[in-house]
């Protein structure tokens, strides 16, 4: 390097405050003051040192002394969830919580918007036990929790009456500006009146035939 990018060097790259392995022997955590002069001889050539500490910055010959990075702190994460994603400290959590042999979701008493919602604290490690787990949607937990209910055998007639019920709540779903104001009364007629198709099956199918009256 030339003269004056020598000292330009040291500007750029030792601001005041950054620290610095001394090139000496003891090799010193020296922190820069901020403030350089240049010094030269014909044996020697060109050198910066720094004004206040008189430690050796950089030189011709194509050394400079060692920054001493500063150690960056990691936030680790608190815990990783069932669904597999990294939760830190006020991350929202879902809890699923066994609780007479059966998996449900966790609540607390408030007043808060979802009270299934709770926010991580650090204090302590959490870990998923044989009687919870932990989530990072409640979509995610109640998927789960579904996951853990005992498989039932359904007759046809008993899932066409929870595809019928799931009918009732789609329609309810849909805003009451986009019906008519007598949707809802026919909609739950008809939707009755299927229902109590599919229950008479199911009686015939357990009971028989019913006996016509004479």
């Amino acid at each position: 390097m030339k003269k004056h990018e020598l000292l330009k060097f040291a500007y750029d790259n030792y601001p005041k405050g950054t620290k610095f392995i001394s090139g000496s022997k003891s090799k010193e955590i020296i922190e820069s003051s901020g403030v350089f002069r240049i010094s030269q001889n014909e044996s020697q050539g060109t050198w910066v040192t720094d004004y206040v500490t008189s430690y050796v910055i950089c030189s011709t010959n194509g050394k400079w002394v060692e920054i001493v990075k500063p150690k960056i702190a990691v936030k680790l994460p608190l815990l990783t969830s069932e669904d597999g994603v990294d939760l830190y400290e006020k991350d929202s959590i879902f809890i699923a919580v066994k609780r007479d042999e059966k998996w449900m979701l966790d609540w607390h008493a408030d007043e808060a918007e979802d009270n299934e919602q709770f926010e991580l604290t650090d204090n302590g490690k959490f870990i998923s036990t044989e009687k919870e787990k932990y989530f990072s949607t409640k979509e995610s937990a109640l998927k789960w929790v579904e996951e853990q209910k005992p498989k039932v055998n359904l007759s046809k007639q008993e899932i066409a009456l929870h595809k019928s019920a799931e009918l009732w709540n789609s329609f309810l779903d849909i805003y009451d500006s986009e019906k008519h104001p007598d949707d809802t009364n026919d909609f739950r007629f008809h939707i009755h009146a299927l229902q109590n198709i599919l229950y008479t099956q199911m009686h015939i199918k357990e009971h028989g035939q019913l006996k016509e009256l004479s």
